[in-house]
């Protein structure tokens, strides 16, 4: 048990480095998630128009790589979604949006394009936007992949005002493309 709270706390400063990293430098890097025990796979790969959504609000129990947020965390924040979907021709798009209960200092928006490799999610390709001064951000990546793999995305959403800063998480389901 001990040993899980070690991963997740690691995890969580990992991420956390990662998005103070980006703010300051604009630099790009790349991190590998464990797969969960009894996560699953579909069997069949993607079409044309596949969609999968993951969406969080701020009444929702949603854990973060830091762990649970409290109400008091959630002041600002209103809903966060995050989708993948297959394009086809061998291109993904992946989305994160991320609402505010109204329009405040910073709202960010962070997706992943993650892919299956090695046993391990890794980042395949990440974008960040944030807003000043409103209620919304969205960030969009559309992107060529190689077949073989199973795709998911993943956001992080953010939202900071008066000194109260919440961030969580959501998480698609995967897609598997093949030829």
């Amino acid at each position: 048990m001990k040993s899980q709270k070690k991963k997740r706390y690691f995890k969580g400063m990992a991420a956390l480095l990662l998005m103070v990293v980006m703010a300051l430098s604009g630099t790009v890097c790349a991190y590998a998630l464990e797969v969960p025990p009894g996560a699953e796979f579909p069997s069949s790969p993607a079409k044309k128009g596949d969609l999968k959504e993951a969406d969080t609000t701020a009444s929702d129990l949603a854990t973060s790589i830091q762990g649970i947020a409290s109400t008091q965390d959630t002041s600002y924040f209103k809903k966060g979604s995050t989708y993948i979907e297959y394009l086809g021709n061998h291109v993904m798009c992946a989305r994160a949006r991320t609402f505010a209960t109204t329009t405040i200092f910073r709202v960010t928006a962070l997706v992943m394009l993650e892919q299956y490799k090695g046993g391990k999610w890794q980042i395949y390709r990440l974008l960040q936007h944030s807003e000043s001064n409103d209620y919304m951000s969205t960030a969009y990546v559309q992107q060529e992949v190689p077949v073989g793999y199973y795709y998911r995305a993943e956001g992080i959403h953010i939202t900071l005002h008066n000194g109260v800063q919440t961030r969580k998480e959501t998480v698609t389901d995967s897609l598997w493309l093949d030829k």
